[in-house]
């Protein structure tokens, strides 16, 4: 029955991991010169709402740029929205679910927008 276990991939490495650690540094790789780009990135329309959606949050945005594209990323702790590359407003990241960010400044905007 071991013999099976062995064969199939079953079974124990018959030593500790301390004894490992060794051959485990020398099978790793070199980490890269550039970290690697992570997170999430979209391009989208902002809405009359002047509000971006990252997963199912909501976020605020400088009513300013309603109507133009604008680049939408979010990594662990922000999220940031850029008009032609230029930063036009960023958040801590929320993780709970559905929430709505909104920045008061952003609502005030918003409100005198509509009233012209």
């Amino acid at each position: 029955m071991a013999d099976d276990r062995q064969r199939s991939g079953g079974g124990t490495i018959k030593s500790q991991p301390i004894d490992l650690i060794d051959v485990n540094k020398a099978a790793m790789l070199t980490l890269p010169s550039v970290a690697p780009a992570v997170g999430w990135v979209n391009r989208v329309r902002l809405g009359r709402d002047y509000c971006v959606r990252v997963d199912s949050n909501v976020y605020s945005v400088d009513a300013a740029v309603i109507g133009r594209f604008v680049a939408v990323t979010a990594d662990l702790g922000r999220v940031e929205v850029r008009h032609e590359g230029r930063l036009v407003d960023a958040h801590d990241r929320v993780w709970a679910r559905g929430m709505t960010i909104a920045s008061p400044a952003h609502v005030t905007a918003a409100k005198v927008l509509r009233e012209e």
